[in-house]
């Protein structure tokens, strides 16, 4: 088998890396320098690697350095949900063996002593699980697993609606008694969502990873990929959600925020109602909410809810590959 070499972008607007990830590959959003390009230069040590076999570029990987009391590893995805290395459908398993070693004698000669790889779900893996495969066999490990919800959309708009509980359905028809709204907002409704954000985290002593900067930034650079849904009452803002086109297949849930006062109840419901609707419109199979566990413990309450709209649970696992 001929030899894999590792090649670095040329620069962050490299047309090629954006060609190949246009092509049929299972890279999701978070591969692409058009969105992790809202990191400003020297945030991170990155490494975005190209790899590249007689000429003809077989898979990428944006990766990060990342210092530890352990030492130094290196991190796939950073600034995003998922990470691993994206290729095209035609790559065997063997393949995959051989793209991990490669990675692994980059993070050698790094002085990395891991690759830590934020592994897609199960609906993301449209090409199997050639990657998860390498990295057992390489003595990868499982560090931390999660659970994510996520409900299939292709079946129809009819279909879909009928994987939505009754409880569901009734909280978003009491959304509408009380005079709630839905729209979809463009990027100068952004400032205002944020701000809903910002205190919708607060209540759980959180913030968000993006400012409202960066998510203007981010609408600028990939405007097709995301999608601002705003619930109204009297004339405020009620809540809502922003959602990213993670693949063409797979529509990611990334923020979703309500405000605490009471013309805001049940605002969530008539909010997703839309988005699965708007989303299945859009041709995409599969709706993730996102996870619904932090460090392994289930938030039930959560996932309940996610289930009344038909979530279903996957593993989001991350896995610690050693370089040696």
């Amino acid at each position: 088998m001929c030899a894999i070499v590792l090649h670095p972008p040329a620069g962050r607007d490299d047309p090629e890396w954006e060609g190949f990830l246009d092509g049929p590959t299972d890279g999701t959003l978070f591969h692409r320098p058009s969105f992790l390009g809202y990191h400003p230069p020297g945030r991170f040590r990155e490494h975005w690697l190209r790899a590249e076999r007689k000429g003809r570029t077989i898979g990428i990987v944006p990766l990060a350095e990342r210092e530890t009391p352990g030492g130094l590893e290196l991190v796939t995805p950073y600034g995003g949900s998922f990470g691993g290395w994206a290729t095209p459908p035609e790559l065997t398993t063997s393949d995959h063996l051989a793209l991990l070693d490669a990675l692994r004698e980059h993070a050698r000669d790094c002085g990395a002593s891991a690759l830590v790889v934020s592994s897609r779900p199960a609906p993301y893996r449209i090409y199997g699980d050639g990657p998860e495969f390498a990295m057992v066999a390489r003595g990868g490990e499982v560090v931390a697993r999660e659970v994510t919800h996520i409900a299939p959309l292709g079946e129809g708009e009819t279909a879909n609606r009928a994987r939505i509980r009754g409880t569901s359905r009734r909280g978003a028809r009491k959304a509408q008694r009380l005079g709630t709204t839905v729209r979809r907002g463009d990027p100068g409704d952004l400032p205002a969502f944020h701000e809903v954000l910002v205190e919708d985290r607060a209540r759980l002593d959180s913030r968000p990873t993006h400012t409202a900067a960066e998510l203007d930034d981010l609408w600028s650079r990939r405007p097709e990929d995301l999608l601002l849904l705003l619930a109204e009452n009297g004339g405020e803002l009620a809540g809502g959600i922003l959602v990213f086109r993670a693949t063409p297949h797979v529509a990611l849930g990334f923020y979703t925020a309500r405000a605490s006062r009471p013309t805001a109840e049940r605002c969530m419901n008539l909010l997703l109602e839309r988005a699965l609707s708007l989303c299945g419109e859009r041709g995409q199979a599969w709706f993730d909410f996102g996870t619904s566990s932090i460090g392994g413990v289930l938030n039930p309450g959560l996932a309940e809810f996610k289930e009344g709209f038909g979530g279903l649970p996957f593993l989001r696992e991350t896995w610690r590959v050693p370089s040696d």
